[in-house]
Formats: structure tokens, sequence, C-alpha cells
């Protein structure tokens, strides 16, 4: 039995049905190899029906009246696979005398570079020469119009998607966000809303992919995970940056606001802290220093937590910042969003909930599976609704009890 079915086709020739053509135009700044593969998805999203992970592309690049243009053939992979299995070099007949699928090596890819950059200097050579010249333009002769190559979209932003998410009935208590100049990804722990409050809002676009974890029940409140990953259109990436110069600045500014260093990491730049102490100032001024220094990330992690103590429960915060070497437009966006809705992860004196039992309430008591016996000595009413409360043994020890499981 054959592992591929027959393909009765030209030994040269693909059929034409088992594959898509396309030309672009193409800017030379993209022609490097990680950098030219997601210009061209990006391309291939708005061009080619249904494109998916299931289709895989080649491009092959010419000069056409100056210009830098890319041939690109779209298969589906189970079609290469047939195709490859009987032969190494895939033709097609829009583009005989080139072989696609094939890998592309640095020495074509420089070999092009120093083609365009010459033909770039002869045209400007000639164009200063003839520019006093003029010319008499036929009636009949036509100016093509071309599209620019970045071509500027409606699209949803990871930022629009955390201002919306933020507005709603609930709680954040994990965010995490991520992005390699292409696409956004972003993951919410959520409390106290349910998914399909999530499913219909307002951004739902073909540039978006959300997916929803099961609903667990805490305190009769629903929890889950919320993701989304949303495709930039068109891709974009600024130049390289440095983050070096601004690291002793950045420790000493962690040092001043009270805010633990728990790990630090050289290559990549990477730091992860905790806040306890005058949380909203704290991470204000944080955000503010990496808008103002212009510092982007390529991942972002923030975590809420509770630390018990006796009376009173301490609310942490913890972030990990993952920083990047290329500046993305999108993270002073998402930078923004986190300033703006602040008080979604940070304590403050009017969102802290406290109630306490003491010495002028009544002493409630109760006994242990072991016998001990517990004096209720207070509370702690969350803004959740959640209730934990605080206990004493006979030997004075404090007993915390949350959600029913007793701690020592």
């Amino acid at each position: 039995m054959k592992l591929f079915k027959t393909i009765k086709a030209s030994p040269e020739i693909c059929i034409a049905d088992d594959y898509d053509f396309y030309t672009i135009p193409f800017a030379l700044k993209y022609l490097k190899h990680t950098n030219r593969d997601r210009y061209l998805y990006s391309e291939l999203e708005k061009l080619h029906p249904c494109f998916s992970d299931d289709c895989c592309f080649d491009a092959r690049f010419r000069f056409e009246k100056s210009r830098l243009m890319a041939d690109i053939v779209v298969m589906q992979k189970y079609k290469l696979a047939e195709y490859k299995n009987q032969k190494k070099k895939i033709y097609i007949s829009e583009r005989k005398g080139y072989a696609f699928f094939e890998k592309q090596t640095t020495k074509n890819v420089m070999l092009l570079s120093c083609t365009f950059f010459i033909l770039t200097c002869l045209t400007c050579l000639v164009f200063n020469k003839n520019r006093s010249v003029p010319r008499n333009i036929p009636k009949d002769e036509k100016v093509a119009q071309t599209e620019p190559v970045n071509t500027v979209e409606n699209y949803v932003t990871g930022a629009e998607i955390f201002n919306y998410i933020a507005t709603l009935e609930g709680k954040i208590y994990g965010f995490i966000w991520s992005s390699d100049g292409y696409v956004e990804k972003l993951t919410f722990n959520l409390k106290g809303v349910f998914p399909e409050q999530i499913d219909h809002f307002q951004f739902q676009q073909n540039s978006i992919h959300a997916d929803f974890s099961s609903v667990v029940f805490e305190d009769n409140l629903p929890v889950f995970t919320a993701s989304f990953s949303v495709k930039k259109i068109p891709w974009e990436m600024s130049e390289a940056i440095s983050n070096n110069q601004y690291r002793s600045e950045l420790r000493d500014l962690i040092k001043q606001n009270e805010i633990e260093l728990l790990e630090e990491t050289i290559n990549p730049f990477s730091l992860r802290i905790v806040i306890i102490q005058n949380q909203q100032q704290a991470y204000e001024t944080l955000l503010n220093f990496l808008i103002e220094k212009k510092l982007s990330v390529s991942e972002i992690k923030i975590m809420k937590s509770q630390v018990d103590g006796i009376n009173k429960t301490k609310n942490q915060l913890k972030l990990e910042l993952l920083f990047s070497k290329e500046s993305f437009s999108s993270t002073e966006n998402l930078y923004m969003s986190l300033l703006q809705n602040s008080k979604v992860f940070c304590e403050t004196e009017s969102n802290a909930m406290f109630t306490e039992t003491v010495n002028n309430k009544k002493i409630e008591s109760i006994k242990t599976q072991s016998g001990k016996s517990l004096v209720k000595i207070g509370k702690v009413l969350k803004q959740d609704g959640s209730v934990i409360e605080y206990y004493k043994d006979d030997n004075g020890k404090i007993i915390t009890n949350i959600q029913g499981a007793q701690y020592e």
C-alpha cells in the first residue's frame, strides 16, 4: 500500500488546482529572514481565503520596473507532502524558471540586497541627470497605481481588549500579555464573570481568536481563564533598542518605592518583583518609567495573591517583565491601559475592606476534629465576598479558617 497517492501531473509543473499564486510588492527592510516570514504571513492573511497553520508558503523575489516584488506560492501541507514524496523541486506554470519550497540561503538573500542597492543608486544617478529635461506624456499612457506595502487598516489591539475586560463586573486576579510584533496573546484569570459576557463583546473580528477554560465555582462565584490571540495587520517593528543604560535606574526606582526584587536575569533582561506597600503609587511609578524611557517588553505577567496576617489579609502584587531588544508600538498602548486601570490590580484604602471582631463583640468558639477549643477573635471580609476567620487556641496560637480549611 502506498503512503501517498499518485499525482498525475507533469514531472516539471504542479497541477494548477493544487496551489495558489500571488505577487505582492515587497520592502527591503523586511528582507531579513525572520521579518520576511512574518510580513508575508500577515499579507497572506489578507489575500488568501482560509489561510491557517494548515497551509505552507514559499516566496521568490525579483525586480519589476526597479521595484522589489515577491512571488508567493501557497499549498496545503498534505498536498506539498505528496509532491515532495516524488520530487524535490516544485515548479509552477506562472514562474517556470523558479523552484519553490527549497530552503532560501543567506547567500541568495545577500546577493538580492546588493543588487537592489546597486539598482537604487543607478536610478538616483539617472534621475538627477535627467530631472531638468521636460517630458510630454502621451494621453493614452497610463500611470500604474500601486498600493503602499504597509496598508493601514483598522484592527483591534490587545490594549483595547484589556480595557474592555476591565470594565466588566468581576475581578482580574491574573493577567499575562506577550507579543512577537505580529501576534498579541492575552490571558486573563477571572472571577465573578461568565464566558458569555465576553464571547459576544464588541471586538469580535476575524483577527481575534478567543478560548475559554471550563468554569469552576469558588464561594458561588464563577472562576475561569480567558485567552485571546490578536493578529496585527500590518505587522510592524521598529529598530532594535538597548535597555542596558536604564537597568541601574530601574533598580534604584524599585528600591525607592519599597518594591521587592525577587529575581533578575541578564540575557534576556527580565525582572520578577513583588509590591506590598503603597501598591498603586509604586505600580504607577514603574509604568510611567517604562513609558518615559520607551522600554518595551515582549512579555508581562501580573498576579494578585494574598498573605495572611493577624486580623488582616495583605494583598501582594507580583510582576514579571521580560524586556525586548525590539520596540513594538503595541507595548506603549498596553502600558497606558495598565496605567489607566491601575485599580484593577492595586489595593487602595478605598477598596480594602476589613472587618475585625475584637473585645467589644460577641466571642464565638468552635472545636476542631482533634478536640482543640478555638475562640474566634476576628474576621476579614474581602471585596469578592469571601470571608477569612481567625481563631485562637488554648495555647495562644492563631488559627486561620479559609473556605473551611484550617491553617496554623
